[in-house]
């Protein structure tokens, strides 16, 4: 004796979930960012990253190849934020207000390259994205005789500033700014800036 087959009901509507490579993408490097800003190049998984993203893991090494290129790619994008090639007239002051009052400090570039410069593969691509993203633009902004060696003065002033208010912390640099100091590197930069 045969059973009747029962017919069987179509499953519900689901929704479709469709891929969005682009958002996916993004969540992947604001992942990365936050990652790679608060622990050292080599503790940082791809996986850790991708629970963060709320992504598969295979999505990050096929949008980004590999934890080297995922890196590269937030270290890049975590210089999105800053356009630092505003009004000549207002730079020292736009600057320091990119780091005081309009960023979200926790994935500043800075942050990155304090947790991965010791590590060989990532303090390669510091090196090479810091030139294309940073240096060669202001250099070209800047323009005229010694470009590239104000554009190095500008982030050594940046990268000074950030090591005592962040990670050895003086008191005129720390919380809301004194406001000598601000006045200070304001006009260190712009000084800079004029030539």
């Amino acid at each position: 004796m045969s059973r009747a087959s029962k017919p069987v009901d179509p499953p519900p509507d689901r929704p479709v979930r469709r891929r969005d490579p682009e958002r996916t993408k993004a969540r992947l490097l604001e992942a990365a960012r936050q990652q790679f800003s608060q622990r050292a190049y080599p503790y940082v998984g791809v996986r850790d990253i991708a629970a963060q993203a709320g992504v598969d893991v295979s999505m990050a090494f096929r949008y980004f190849g590999s934890k080297e290129g995922l890196f590269e790619a937030a270290f890049a994008s975590s210089f999105d934020a800053f356009d630092l090639t505003g009004e000549r007239e207002a730079f020292g002051r736009h600057v320091v207000g990119l780091f005081l009052d309009e960023h979200d400090q926790a994935t500043l570039p800075l942050h990155i390259i304090q947790h991965a410069a010791a590590d060989p593969v990532a303090s390669e691509a510091i090196r090479r994205i810091a030139r294309k993203e940073m240096v060669e633009p202001i250099a070209e902004w800047l323009g005229g005789p010694d470009a590239e060696g104000r554009a190095a003065q500008i982030l050594a002033l940046c990268a000074g500033f950030f090591t005592y208010r962040v990670l050895v912390p003086l008191a005129p640099f720390v919380g809301r700014m004194d406001a000598k100091a601000r006045a200070w590197l304001e006009g260190a930069l712009q000084a800079v800036v004029d030539g």
